[in-house]
């Protein structure tokens, strides 16, 4: 995963320790959490992508497809392939 910030001329790597595996969704959640859904889970940096943590430790081992960031209860909810939706909880709360 990689980010720009000129508009694309150049890139900086962010996957840092992040699986080698697709991402399906991307989302900035509040306090400069990024967020990643993946075809292994859902993992969160705190640090601009340097350092990556997987959430949700109920979430079951099948691609999450779609996140969405809930800032009433700072919460995130998954959207798996086949096997529904999940709740976690981003860190720092």
């Amino acid at each position: 995963m990689f980010k720009t910030r000129d508009g694309g001329e150049s890139w900086t790597d962010i996957s840092g320790n992040l699986p080698a595996a697709p991402v399906n969704d991307l989302l900035v959640a509040p306090r400069g959490n990024l967020v990643v859904a993946q075809d292994v889970g859902v993992y969160v940096s705190r640090n601009s992508g340097r350092r990556w943590l997987r959430l949700g430790d109920a979430l079951p081992l099948a691609p999450v497809l779609d996140i969405t960031y809930h800032r009433g209860t700072d919460t995130i909810t998954a959207a798996t392939l086949g096997r529904g939706f999940y709740r976690v909880d981003l860190p720092g709360r």
